[in-house]
């Protein structure tokens, strides 16, 4: 029977069977893996391995012997070797053994974990070829070779870890050939317990050393560890003592900018390592070091930078941490040789271009940031020396000492800064040196820093400005600065941004201007300049200042001969357009106070030559203008300024011209001088632009501003001296300008001269003008914009004037010499036009003008013998005169003619434009004798006696119509002996004096004056020359005045209609008026002419024979009408041509002009489609007619002897003989080429003769 659990067994130990063979299975593959290992893996490093390796390398690597242990997955390579660049040459690198152990867990991190590594006897050869070039440069070019494709350049090494690194037997032979000399280092030996980027570790076994021979010198860094404790940890030490680097320094790098040309150096650090299960490892540097002696070469400054001593106290420097914290930074007597060379290029350190690519790897952007921390920084007995070669300066920091206290990053609590300086020139060590001090104090809350200096020469820095502009400086410069930012670290700090100035100020400022041959001219200088207080807030754009003063600030300017200013580094303008201004939107200003006291300004003007020499100038020398005194004291100035808000305002200054005051002006010195004074006392706005006070002046020398007068209007202004005392406003509104003056004024010493061009020079000639004073008693003075401006004078006195009137040799009126001809003539032609588009006129108000003590001198050079004349002892007044008003003023004048006749002016006056007047003049008991030079000139007779009197009466209205009687006495007129002179009129002077006297030997003649105004004048000479000269002529040559009594009508033309031969309604008086002067004088005979133009009457004289036409054509009507009614041809005829007709109507007139038009067979008419007349406007039917109609030059003789004729008949019909009647020849009158014709009018002309 079988037993129960008998199947149940069998099957377990068939499962069990099953479960060994597979075991089985999985040991034989991986037994049979561990073979193929064994024995495929060391023939691969040998092989493939060594191949991928000296790809990687570019040089040939092989090795000897390679096994693999699997019992700890080990790899042992013997015989390692990596050749040299040439194959010739012995190996780079051999290595006797390298046994790496390979740790299980780099599986678990998937990373490269090795439990140890030992390498035994490695042999380095590396051989120095030249300065920066070694055997090995192709190897690191071909490691720096960019990434295959598909590579991503900016992916992280990949993390490892390291762990019991043993380095024995190792040499290095480094062969300097340059220097021949073969470097050594031997018996080396490292041992490090791990080097790893990974949190999790294995075991280690190894302490940390570091032991060797170095040509010769054995050294032995040992440490200490606690390998059993739960935090592994151990320490390396190093302690060098006034090592020497002069034998290392032939191997600093050469693509460094600095080289380290000499130094010792001595060290006591501490390398420890720690190790916290679960942490990273970590390594932390602490100690000292000290350089001492150092030099630093830059190029070819072998002393650029060169120091006593330069310690570091390093409390601790982990990077795995990227800590660093240093304790102290001791820099003692550094020297800086900084030094900018002719290009501009400042000598600072750069990197190369191998430097700066190394540099520019990117950093593990998910690093974290490096904290650094540093208790003290002191530079001791520092020195700077500048030398620019550009510009010549040459400066000198020294003594420098800075210290820099409690300064971390990330900020923490607050950093202290301090640092002192003297600064001098490099090149006068006896010249004293500024003094610099700054202190400041950084924290995350705050960054505050605070300046000062003292007596900073702005001579220093002068080269700089030579450089630039031909100018030099000099003046010392004081003061205190500071800063402030709160939280500097915030996003825009520079809206936090606040930067002030105290106490600055600056003494004995000079600025001189380079010249030709080297030589300095003052162009400004500054006795001293102080301001209290000034502040930048940047964010709020603000600038804040306190009270600003100058003191002695003087300016000196140069004007060339081309009127350009002599300004240093501004060119001649071009014509290039200007570049838009930097835009001040948003900033805001404020000035609490400015103050310029005996400021002054001088300006030597090479464009313009005086006339007033002084004693000792020469003759070419420049003009000189001076300014001095100058006073400004300005209060709360605000920009931009509230509106209407005033800052008050004082400002006084002397001015004139003074050869006296200019030398002073240059040597800066002070002294009487009588220029004239300017003060004003008032307040300024900004808001408008404003300005209002009280003004005061006093002996303004006008005549300073005489070389600016325009040469060509032959005035020279010897003397002038203004005054005014009174207030003073000005708004330049956004509507305009606004100006008010108000006071009294006073322009006195006034010497006005004529001047001539004579062989190219201008010289002086007579004085024409001058008075001892003119005064102007409640002066009001008033501008606004688009309102005529307005002068007011309440009382105007004028003293002891005189004027000068000359006829030269040449016979030229002075006063024509004033102005360039050829303005004159253009003000002339273009006087219509100006007027219409001229300005507002002035509104003038005078109340009051007194005359006193005048004298008028009237010279005749032309004559011969000369003629002199005045009017002497003239005083009067003239009443108010207002511009607004239509009101005559009243005048009186009263003074005496060549020192015998009595003068008496008295009337009403109007000046303005025209002038409206209503004046009489009298002159009486005016000897003639005295004018006899004119007399025999003229009329060919010398006077013997005869005395002149005048009454004169003018009357100019407001249209400008000007209406005079000139009541002309001559009183015994009696000439004497013929006088031979080629300008005396060729008529019978005797005659015609004889036709003119009176029974009782006077001739009394009055000239009536009619028409419009065209500038007459009253002057003795002038008027006398005029009467005798005048009366002469019109009593031979236009006998019609005196013909009809003296009066102003001309009756010598009889006018016409145009195109018309019938007289005017007005020619039977003048017909009646000729017949009975012609019947009173039956020696006269009269001669007519007949005129005519063709120019100007064709149209009319067309369209009067269209006219003709047309009323021929009713003519024509009546006479049917007629003989429809029963009447007979003759009578029709008779009728119509001798009766008038009636006026035509409208309708009428053109009903006939279109009868006219039809029967006409004029060419050219319009016509429709079937050749039938177009109905076309009366207007155009009467130019087609009038164009048609014949109005040749035969025509208008024709029209012109009918006219003369028409004149005979009417004389003859009024008893005037025909034998005294007699026709001239038809005239024509045509316009001159190229003249503006005055207008014409169709006339007959009547001349008398003697029968």
């Amino acid at each position: 029977m079988a037993h129960p659990g008998f199947p149940m067994s069998l099957a377990a130990v068939i499962s069990g069977r099953r479960w060994l063979r597979r075991l089985a299975l999985v040991l034989g593959v991986l037994v049979l893996l561990i073979l193929l290992a064994l024995w495929l893996l060391p023939r691969w490093v040998a092989g493939s391995g060594m191949q991928v390796a000296s790809q990687a390398l570019g040089r040939p690597v092989s090795v000897e012997a390679v096994r693999f242990e699997p019992w700890r997955l080990g790899l042992v390579l013997q015989g390692l070797r990596v050749g040299a660049a040439s194959a010739a040459e012995p190996a780079l690198l051999e290595v006797a053994e390298v046994d790496a152990a390979l740790s299980l867990r780099s599986l678990w991190h998937r990373s490269l974990v090795l439990e140890s590594l030992r390498v035994q006897g490695p042999l380095l050869r590396l051989a120095r070829l030249g300065e920066g070039q070694y055997d090995i440069d192709d190897l690191v070019a071909h490691l720096r070779r960019p990434p295959e494709a598909g590579a991503t350049p900016d992916d992280p090494a990949p993390d490892f870890a390291v762990y019991n690194l043993q380095l024995s037997e190792g040499q290095v032979l480094l062969d300097d050939r340059p220097y021949q000399r073969l470097h050594k280092l031997e018996q080396l030996r490292l041992d490090l317990p791990f080097l790893s980027g990974l949190d999790r570790h294995v075991a280690v076994h190894v302490q940390p050393r570091l032991a060797g021979r170095l040509n010769g010198y054995d050294f032995d860094l040992g440490g200490n560890a606690l390998p059993f404790a739960q935090t592994r940890e151990a320490a390396l030490k190093l302690q060098l003592q006034d090592l020497d680097l002069q034998p290392y320094l032939a191997y600093w790098p050469a693509a460094l900018p600095l080289k380290l040309t000499q130094g010792r150096l001595s060290a006591d650090l501490k390398l420890g390592f720690a190790q916290t299960p679960g942490q990273r490892p970590a390594l932390n540097l602490t100690g000292q070091l000290r350089l001492l002696d150092g030099v630093l070469a830059q190029g070819r400054q072998a002393d650029w930078m060169a120091w006593r001593a330069l310690s570091l106290d390093l409390k601790s420097l982990q990077p795995l941490k990227r800590e660093l914290h240093i304790e102290s930074l001791r820099w003692e007597a550094p020297r800086l040789q900084l030094q900018r060379d002719a290009s501009g290029r400042l000598g600072l350190p750069t990197l190369g271009t191998q430097a700066t690519g190394a540099a520019a790897t990117p950093a593990d952007k998910n690093a974290p940031a490096w904290r650094l921390s540093l208790g003290r920084l002191s530079v001791e007995e520092a020195g700077v020396d500048w030398l620019d070669r550009r510009s010549g300066a040459a400066l000198r920091l020294q003594p420098l000492g800075l210290e820099l206290k409690q300064l971390s990053w990330p900020l923490q609590g607050s950093a202290q800064l301090s640092l002192q300086a003297n600064l001098q020139s490099a090149g006068k060590a006896r010249e004293p040196s500024a003094k610099l001090g700054l202190q400041g104090q950084l924290s995350a809350e705050a960054l505050d820093v605070q300046a000062d200096w003292q007596d900073l020469a702005l001579a220093w820095f002068s080269p700089y400005l030579e450089a630039e502009l031909p100018l030099t400086l000099q003046g010392r410069l004081a003061g205190k600065a500071s800063l402030s930012l709160p939280q500097p670290l915030d996003e825009q700090p520079e809206s936090r941004l606040e930067a002030g100035l105290r106490e600055l100020r600056l003494e004995q400022l000079q600025v001189q201007q380079l010249v030709a041959g080297g030589r300095r001219e003052p162009l400004a200088s500054l006795a001293g300049l102080s301001l209290d207080e000034a502040r930048l807030l940047l964010g709020k754009r603000q600038v804040l200042l306190g009270q600003l003063g100058l003191r002695e600030p003087r300016l000196q300017l140069e004007r060339a001969a081309d009127g350009r200013l002599r300004l240093p580094g501004v060119a001649a303008p071009s014509d290039s357009t200007p570049g838009s201004p930097a835009s001040t939107a948003g900033w805001s200003g404020r000035l609490a106070a400015l103050t310029v006291e005996q400021g002054g300004l001088s300006l030597s003007d090479a464009s313009v030559r005086s006339l007033n020499r002084r004693e000792g100038e020469a003759e070419n020398a420049p003009y000189r203008l001076v300014a001095e005194q100058l006073r400004l004291k300005l209060q709360n100035l605000s920009y931009p300024a509230l509106e209407k808000s005033r800052s008050p305002l004082q400002f006084s200054v002397q001015m004139g011209r003074s050869a006296a005051a200019s030398r002073r002006f240059a040597s800066g010195g002070r002294g009487s001088n009588p220029l004239g004074t300017l003060q004003f006392q008032g307040e300024l706005g900004l808001a408008p632009l404003a300005l209002s006070g009280k003004l005061s002046a006093e002996r303004l020398p006008l005549h300073a501003a005489d070389p600016y007068l325009d040469p060509r209007l032959g005035l020279h202004l010897r003397r002038a001296e203004a005054g005014f005392r009174g207030e003073l406003s000005v708004v330049a509104a956004s509507q305009g300008l606004q100006a008010l003056l108000r006071g009294e004024a006073l322009l006195a010493d006034l010497r006005l001269m004529q001047t001539r061009e004579r062989d190219g020079q201008r010289e002086v000639g007579e004085e024409l003008l001058s008075w001892h004073a003119l005064s102007l008693a409640g002066l009001r003075a008033e501008l606004v914009a688009d309102k005529p401006p307005s002068l007011e004078v309440q009382k105007a006195a004028l003293t002891e004037f005189y004027a000068r009137l000359i006829v030269d040799e040449q016979g030229r009126f002075n006063l024509r010499d004033l102005g360039p001809r050829e303005v004159q003539a253009q003000a002339q032609a273009q006087a219509p036009s100006a007027a219409a588009a001229s300005a507002p006129a002035l509104q003038f108000s005078l109340g009051e003008l007194q005359l006193d003590k005048g004298t008028v001198d009237f010279s005749d050079r032309f004559i011969r013998p000369n003629y002199s004349a005045n009017l002497s002892e003239l005083q009067g007044s003239l009443g108010r005169v207002d511009s607004r008003q239509a009101q005559l003023a009243p005048l009186a004048i009263k003074g005496k003619v060549a020192g015998t006749g009595l003068l008496d002016i008295s009337g009403q006056l109007l000046p303005g434009s025209p002038p409206q007047m209503d004046i009489r003049a009298a002159a009486t008991d005016i000897e003639l004798a005295p004018l006899s030079p004119y007399a025999g000139k003229y009329a060919g007779y010398a006077i013997e006696r005869g005395k002149l009197s005048t009454q004169l009466h003018y009357r100019i209205d407001a249209d400008g119509r000007l209406q005079a009687d000139n009541q002309i006495v001559l009183n015994q007129l009696s000439f004497g002996e013929k006088i031979d002179s080629p300008d005396a009129t060729k008529l019978p002077v005797l005659l015609a004096v004889a036709l003119l006297k009176d029974s009782q030997g006077v001739i009394d003649v009055n000239l009536p004056v009619s028409g419009s105004l065209n500038d007459p004048e009253f002057s003795v000479g002038g008027l006398i020359l005029k009467v005798i000269i005048n009366l002469l002529g019109k009593a031979l040559t236009a006998p019609f005045s005196l013909l009809m009594g003296g009066g102003s009508a001309d009756l010598s033309q009889l006018e016409f209609a145009p195109a018309s031969s019938q007289p005017a309604a007005n020619l039977p008086g003048q017909l009646d008026k000729v017949a009975k002067a012609l019947s009173d004088k039956p020696s006269l005979n009269l001669t007519l002419t007949g005129w005519a133009d063709p120019q100007a009457e064709k149209a009319a004289l067309q369209n009067a024979k269209v006219e003709a036409l047309i009323q021929a054509e009713r003519r024509r009507e009546l006479r049917r009408q007629q003989l429809s009614s029963g009447g007979s041809a003759a009578d029709t005829r008779g009728a119509g041509a001798e009766a008038p007709l009636p006026p035509l109507s409208d309708a009428e007139r053109r009903r006939l002009l279109r009868q006219v038009y039809q029967a006409s067979n004029l060419p050219g008419r319009p016509r429709n489609l079937l050749g039938l007349l177009k109905d076309v406007p009366p207007e155009q039917m009467q130019s087609l007619l009038a164009t048609a109609q014949a109005a040749d030059t035969e025509a208008m003789r024709q029209l012109a002897l009918q006219r003369a004729v028409a004149v005979r008949d009417a004389l003859l019909a009024r008893g005037v003989p025909n034998a005294r009647l007699f026709l001239a020849s038809p005239r024509l009158h045509e316009a001159a080429a190229g003249q503006e014709a005055k207008p014409w009018v169709p006339r007959v002309d009547m001349a008398l003769g003697l029968r």
